[in-house]
């Protein structure tokens, strides 16, 4: 079974779930991520066999180099989870500096990592895009329950009458 992804992509990996592709979930992941927030968006670039995934954030709250990592992070690992590992990313790439200690970095990201880069950016192979989604309806049926459940559980006097409905 495929690992819960990270609590703040619940969203994005119920999208898994009404998609055939890699490239229809980056489609309509980056639409709800569009409409979802001002404070960022994700634009893909594309020349010839390369994509490259552009997150772009607000110039009034900068992020934090956490912030952008978790980000581009999180896209890695989903994408490796919904298609059972499959290889085709490039590099990686971040504005900020390079921190004292990358040994995270190597070991969480599938491809060379940059710092002090232009963007915020993750370069991948078109071919991704046609990859299938392999990950079972059951194991999105459980991220989407973690999802709801993480939340649910945040709200001031919740008194799980929606849990019970969902459960």
């Amino acid at each position: 079974a495929a690992p819960a992804p990270l609590l703040n992509f619940g969203a994005i990996a119920l999208i898994a779930k009404f998609t055939h592709t890699i490239g229809e979930w980056c489609l309509h992941s980056r639409n709800y991520w569009h409409w979802h927030t001002n404070a960022s968006h994700a634009y893909l670039m594309e020349s010839g066999d390369i994509l490259t995934l552009r997150v772009d954030f607000s110039k009034l709250v900068p992020p934090s180099r956490h912030q952008v990592e978790y980000i581009l992070g999180g896209v890695c690992v989903l994408v490796s989870a919904l298609t059972n590992g499959a290889d085709g990313f490039e590099v990686v790439r971040f504005r900020h500096t390079r921190p004292v200690d990358t040994s995270f970095h190597q070991e969480f990201f599938p491809c060379p990592v940059e710092f002090s880069s232009s963007h915020d950016e993750l370069v991948y192979r078109r071919d991704l895009h046609d990859h299938p989604i392999e990950l079972s309806s059951e194991a999105l049926e459980d991220w989407l329950t973690y999802y709801i459940k993480a939340r649910t559980w945040t709200i001031p006097d919740y008194d799980a009458t929606a849990r019970a409905i969902v459960e």
